[in-house]
């Protein structure tokens, strides 16, 4: 939202959607081996390969995780919430490819990429729990199914909520750490730094490794 008036980002599509491009591009330019978006809006560039998902319903948006050379996908799975918000994640098990493998001891990775459910208001606070919970538990059973060792595991995508809130704590109790803070060296008295959509505070994008 601009300040002083009520209009808000969303609705000057050219202004945010030359925002959102610049930002990929950096993102290519820095040659990321990883990419996961909220939108399905990225098409094959620089030997990436796209994995989409849209959002149940027909509805728009959708999810787009990203890998480059660096990884080889092992396994994709689709997660279909079905609830009312239409919302939708990704589980992507993938591999580092040599010559990379030989240099780190977790070669294999989890990540889960989604958009959670946008809290409106107190009472879909519960909803947002109850999608964090089925994306932790789908990630426990595909572990189980295949067998895997303990590793990595790396939540990405939009959760729409506050570093206070019951979704990060939530997560933070299961032993999940979140990548913006760290690489801000933020702690619990920082929580009004952050910053997503511009001009919006408390609601962030970002990514919530377990480390094994």
């Amino acid at each position: 939202m601009n300040a002083g008036s009520k209009s808000f980002e969303s609705d000057n599509r050219a202004y945010w959607l030359g925002r959102n491009h610049r930002i990929l591009d950096w993102l290519l330019y820095e040659r990321s081996s990883i990419i996961c978006l909220q939108a399905k809006e990225l098409e094959k560039r620089l030997g990436y390969l796209s994995y989409k998902l849209g959002r149940t319903n027909n509805r728009g948006d959708g999810l787009t995780a990203v890998q480059k050379d660096y990884f080889r996908v092992l396994n994709l799975r689709d997660l279909l919430f079905n609830d009312c918000g239409d919302r939708v994640a990704q589980l992507l098990h993938v591999e580092l490819v040599p010559p990379y493998s030989q240099y780190d001891a977790h070669q294999q990775v989890l990540i889960v990429n989604t958009h959670l459910l946008f809290p409106h208001d107190s009472t879909l606070s519960i909803v947002r729990l109850q999608q964090v919970y089925k994306i932790l538990q789908y990630v426990e059973s595909y572990q189980k199914e295949v067998n895997l060792s303990p590793m990595p595991i790396i939540l990405c995508g939009d959760w729409n909520g506050r570093k206070r809130g019951h979704v990060y704590k939530f997560l933070w109790s299961q032993e999940f750490v979140s990548s913006y803070d760290t690489a801000h060296r933020y702690t619990d008295s920082d929580a009004h730094k952050w910053v997503s959509h511009r001009n919006h505070r408390g609601n962030i994008s970002m990514a919530l490794p377990q480390p094994h």
